[in-house]
């Protein structure tokens, strides 16, 4: 069941970002090459003042937590301008690994947040990211929800190698990562 998954995942993902603009891009770079360092820690906000969702995580932060190459990321929008996403896919077809998406929204109250936490019948709580934070089920595909204070970060991966702990940790990685941005 784990490679079928994945490989739907994989195709629902790419159909989803096939139909999607390519998001707030001003520079008239199209090499999808994402900034660092100044750049990004301004959080790069789309017009909407939500921060953009590719600048907070860069292809060799995922590479460092789960050992494999994705692309520079790839921006979409859910739930319209308000909740911009970025999906990062691997380079190559792995069957240990599917890629990451990150959902950034307004969510000042944590209404939503709280929302979505109730509903999470195998909720895993996460101590000591952001104001609280959550895993939506124990077990792959990871769903990590993060109320950062005035934005919720979804952070959504697919990976089937190593185990569920050592996954969670991984992911738990990337959260620190957004939040420092």
């Amino acid at each position: 069941m784990g490679l079928r998954a994945l490989l739907a995942l994989s195709a629902i993902l790419g159909v989803a970002l096939a139909g999607c603009s390519g998001g707030d891009d001003d520079s008239g770079d199209d090499s999808g090459a994402n900034t660092s360092g100044s750049e990004a820690s301004s959080n790069n906000a789309s017009s909407s003042g939500t921060p953009d969702a590719c600048s907070l995580l860069t292809p060799d932060q995922i590479k460092a937590q789960f050992g494999v190459t994705v692309d520079a990321g790839t921006p979409s929008s859910t739930g319209g301008a308000t909740s911009p996403a970025c999906s990062w896919k691997p380079i190559d077809f792995s069957a240990q690994f599917g890629g990451v998406n990150l959902t950034v929204q307004k969510d000042a109250k944590g209404e939503f947040f709280e929302f979505t936490r109730a509903g999470a019948k195998e909720r895993v709580d996460v101590p000591g990211l952001g104001k609280a934070a959550f895993f939506e089920t124990p077990a792959n595909p990871y769903t990590l929800w993060i109320n950062g204070g005035e934005y919720l970060y979804t952070l959504y991966v697919v990976a089937a190698g190593g185990g569920p702990a050592e996954n969670q940790q991984k992911v738990i990685s990337l959260g620190q990562i957004v939040l420092t941005k």
